[in-house]
């Protein structure tokens, strides 16, 4: 780590295999948690994500495998939170599972626990932000054709979100809404799902959104839209209650004639308030990422 005359603090983050990409950042005060995800092996053979909280306040590092009590992180441990009071919650593997539970860590006081986990032969994926902490879905198959329960965190411990549904994707919650996509178990996935927000009997529909593209941070629930027609695009929308939806962010598709592809992803809510975003450009086997925050 280097700290700069301006206060600004940059961390050179080595990749020791060339297999891996740093793809979740996470701040809360002093500490930084940086993931990295192996992006080039085939799903059989994929590697389970790597960890290190950096303290800005002392320069020590420290793996998510040292933490006493965190479990390890599963091969998706980007899916990923920082909650605003300071912990970090991950997709986890247990007991060898694939990725079947989730797994938390106080920043504060750099211990661990498992917060969270699937029934036998089931998985937990989409570990996302929530204005109480995180939430996730609940695959009780382990695959996509069996029932998915929407699952959060309240008070420390894990609560049902819309117990009475199989069809959820991405859950989110925002004060006393509950927010969810849905897909029909069985069905292949469509690239646009039906968004709606829940507090008690009031419905609200949201539109479309990508799957796997829902997150809460600092107030709003934002997602992610693809736009049709003659120009289309990818848009960034975010609601809170009492107003509408809105588009903060819109990035045009590239040429249809061209060899260049382009993937808008809100990547993570850094320290519950700011959120992170990346637009991903690729061509063939090259790709760019520019990332950038929205307050």
């Amino acid at each position: 780590m280097e700290r700069r005359a301006t206060g600004a603090v940059v961390i050179r983050h080595h990749l020791t295999d060339e297999r891996f990409q740093t793809d979740f950042a996470g701040i809360h005060g002093d500490k930084v948690v940086l993931v990295d995800e192996d992006v080039m092996s085939p799903d059989a053979t994929k590697g389970n994500a790597r960890g290190w909280i950096y303290d800005l306040a002392t320069g020590h590092v420290t793996a998510v495998t040292d933490v006493p009590g965190a479990p390890p992180l599963s091969r998706y441990g980007p899916q990923a939170a920082m909650s605003a009071d300071g912990k970090y919650y991950y997709s986890a593997s247990v007991d060898g599972g694939f990725s079947n539970c989730v797994g938390e860590i106080d920043l504060a006081t750099m211990r661990g626990r498992v917060v969270d986990c699937a029934n036998t032969g089931g998985s937990i994926l989409y570990v996302n932000s929530g204005d109480a902490g995180a939430t996730w879905t609940h695959f009780t198959s382990g695959g996509f054709d069996g029932c998915r329960v929407g699952r959060g965190i309240r008070m420390g411990k894990p609560v049902t979100i819309a117990p009475d549904a199989c069809d959820t994707f991405d859950t989110a919650t925002l004060g006393t809404w509950q927010l969810r996509t849905t897909q029909t178990p069985g069905q292949p996935m469509q690239p646009a799902l039906p968004l709606v927000a829940i507090d008690g009997t009031t419905q609200i529909d949201l539109g479309e959104a990508r799957g796997q593209s829902l997150i809460v941070c600092g107030g709003y629930a934002y997602w992610k839209r693809d736009v049709r027609g003659p120009t289309p695009a990818q848009d960034l929308l975010r609601w809170r209650p009492g107003r509408p939806p809105e588009v903060v962010f819109r990035q045009p598709e590239p040429p249809s004639d061209s060899a260049e592809a382009m993937l808008l992803t809100p990547k993570a809510c850094t320290d519950g308030s700011v959120l992170t975003v990346a637009v991903t450009r690729t061509t063939g086997v090259s790709f760019t990422a520019t990332v950038f925050s929205l307050p």
